[in-house]
């Protein structure tokens, strides 16, 4: 996704939010490529669902195992891959629901 794409992206969010919003930041469906970064350097693949400026939900991955600890979401930008600190706040066997601590500016242009 480039530059240009992400910046699309973005007001795309910002227009969705301009209508009566129940949610503090607008959800866009995104499917992409994704790595969840375990505590202890593990890492598994996985495809994001849906983003917001608050969050992300990817696929949970069948090996994930049931005591993680995630630490980071990487999602490539222009074929830079970039990390985001993230909270876990839901999983099931579908989806892994994440929440993005704090982003620096550069992270925040491109979630």
């Amino acid at each position: 996704m480039g530059f240009f794409q992400c910046s699309l992206l973005l007001a795309a969010v910002a227009v969705g939010s301009e209508q009566k919003q129940v949610r503090e930041y607008v959800r866009i469906d995104l499917k992409r490529p994704a790595v969840i970064h375990l505590e202890g350097e593990y890492t598994f693949s996985t495809s994001t669902q849906n983003l917001s400026m608050g969050g992300i939900q990817v696929e949970t991955p069948t090996d994930l195992p049931a005591d993680l600890n995630i630490d980071y979401i990487e999602m490539s930008f222009d074929n830079r891959p970039m990390l985001f600190p993230v909270d876990l706040i839901m999983r099931d066997k579908k989806y892994v629901r994440l929440q993005f601590r704090d982003l620096d500016v550069s992270q925040r242009r491109a979630s």
